[in-house]
């Protein structure tokens, strides 16, 4: 071997270390690189389950709270109404309630369907009161528009 060769063979030696170095840690770095990109999907459904969990108990809260506050607006509202019930207003509500509903009506069928339950409200109401109903001045004038209010609903529609 010759004095040059003698030279050039720790250095490459050290070079073929050194290449050798920095190709397995790039095999490191690549395996490294796969495991992150196949962990983000389990990662991202974790999330999803997480916040549907977080949602749903969210919701079972609200529900809770709303199922409270109507037992106690319908306990409490049954104590109230059997004390200062009024028939007369009771009469007015439900009957501007048939109003707003013909008033939503675009057919003639949904028009007929109002019509009918609304008489077969009125027969039932009559049916169940003994005489009529003592309405004040401006019930009764409330009572008049509601029903002309009603009856232009029920004309406008088209046949």
């Amino acid at each position: 071997m010759s004095a040059r060769e003698n030279r050039q063979t720790p250095a490459r030696t050290w070079h073929d270390a050194l290449v050798a170095e920095v190709a397995e840690r790039a095999r490191e770095r690549d395996a490294v690189g796969r495991m992150l990109a196949e962990q983000r999907p389990w990662d991202a459904a974790i999330k999803r389950l997480a916040e549907a969990e977080h949602r749903a108990h969210r919701r079972r809260r609200y529900l809770l709270i709303a199922s409270v506050l109507a037992i106690v607006a319908i306990v409490g509202g049954f104590g109230i109404r059997a004390v200062l019930r009024d028939p007369a207003g009771d009469f007015v509500d439900q009957y501007t309630g048939f109003a707003d509903k013909m008033c939503e009506c675009r057919d003639s069928t949904c028009t007929g369907k109002v019509a009918n339950e609304t008489s077969v409200w009125a027969v039932k109401r009559a049916e169940a009161h003994d005489g009529p109903l003592k309405l004040d001045v401006a019930q009764r004038q409330h009572l008049n528009d509601v029903r002309d209010r009603m009856v232009r609903c029920m004309a406008s529609v088209k046949h």
